[in-house]
């Protein structure tokens, strides 16, 4: 996340030309420096590799190989990724491309409509990794193979180029077997959106992370107005979209996940978010039932005569018991493919 810190050693400043005579701040990267002006190795700043958007950042790791700054899919890179696309197996499947254009709020890269505070206190609209003309070359890529497409939407300005781009294709954007696309993450998205995206008959896959662990970073940044459209479950599941939910970087517990669905909150602050929750069958459904639907897998996902014997056994029923026992959940046995891989063995329960 930006601003941050990497190290180099004296072989990589040599071969990057940082040297005591390099200013100590170049744009937003500041070299660290010793009493007797030598670059010790250490940049603050804009540095990471990841999400980054900084210039002259951007120029040194175009320098390093095996980094690819390119904003345009190659064709051959599609049709790579296409062939990589793998539904057989019984733990890990490769189903389809990914693509993704902006980033998150804290280093200013969210895709928004009206300008918000950056990390430097500048104002900015987000910054794309991906040229539009590179999305929509991705998505007539994969319409026309009959592949799905995972498109990673976060800020309302970039969902307004999605839907311009997906409502464009002229018929629904689903593979050869009937499958809708996904939109990944989903994390700000008014009404209108939601109706459009309903309309388009595409999944969504989400978190709470985004509303628990940045509700408080949006406020600040962009504005109490913004936090009814931060994971707006309610909306969602209300506006006829099909949802899967998942723990990404936080938190890991997907009982605590749950509970957050119910009664969300911000962690920052503690404050009971501004949108309302959903019920505990619905959010459990979202980590369970409707994960596997989503995800277009069979046999799992619920406990029914035909789907594979893999469970977990807890020790509380998160339906019922208090919700703020809920995260406290633990797992006696893990079962798959009907055999005890963990914890206490079902027949002896």
């Amino acid at each position: 996340m930006t601003p941050n810190t990497c190290v180099f050693n004296s072989r990589a400043l040599e071969l990057l030309d940082i040297t005591a005579e390099t200013p100590d701040r170049v744009g937003n990267v500041w070299i660290e420096k010793d009493a007797g002006g030598t670059p010790t190795g250490r940049m603050h700043g804009s540095v990471t590799n990841y999400y980054n958007g900084d210039p002259f950042m951007e120029g040194l790791l175009r320098r390093i190989p095996l980094i690819s700054m390119d904003t345009i899919l190659p064709a051959a890179r599609l049709i790579k990724a296409a062939e990589m696309t793998d539904l057989s197996d019984d733990m890990l499947r490769v189903d389809g491309l990914s693509i993704a254009r902006g980033g998150p709020c804290a280093p200013g890269l969210l895709l928004m409509r009206q300008p918000y505070t950056g990390p430097y206190g500048e104002p900015t609209t987000g910054r794309s990794f991906v040229r539009p003309e590179g999305v929509e070359q991705a998505m007539r890529h994969c319409l026309e193979r009959g592949l799905r497409l995972s498109i990673m939407a976060a800020g309302t300005g970039e969902q307004d180029i999605y839907l311009d781009q997906l409502e464009g294709l002229g018929r629904p954007p689903r593979t050869a077997d009937g499958r809708p696309w996904l939109m990944e993450h989903l994390a700000l998205v008014e009404e209108d959106q939601i109706r459009r995206f309903a309309a388009l008959g595409v999944d969504v896959t989400t978190t709470m992370s985004f509303s628990w662990g940045k509700g408080e970073l949006i406020r600040g940044r962009l504005g109490e107005q913004y936090l009814q459209h931060l994971v707006p479950l309610r909306r969602l599941l209300d506006g006829g979209l099909r949802v899967a939910a998942g723990t990404y970087w936080g938190p890991k517990n997907v009982f605590e996940q749950i509970a957050l669905a119910v009664e969300p909150t911000y962690a920052a602050s503690g404050r009971r978010a501004v949108t309302p929750g959903i019920s505990r069958t619905e959010a459990l459904g979202m980590w369970t039932r409707q994960a596997a639907q989503v995800l277009g897998w069979k046999g799992i996902g619920s406990l029914v005569s035909g789907n594979h014997a893999d469970l977990v056994v807890i020790d509380r029923d998160p339906l019922t018991a208090p919700l703020e026992e809920v995260p406290a959940t633990a797992v006696i046995s893990t079962v798959v493919a009907g055999v005890t891989v963990s914890g206490t063995p079902l027949e002896d329960l």
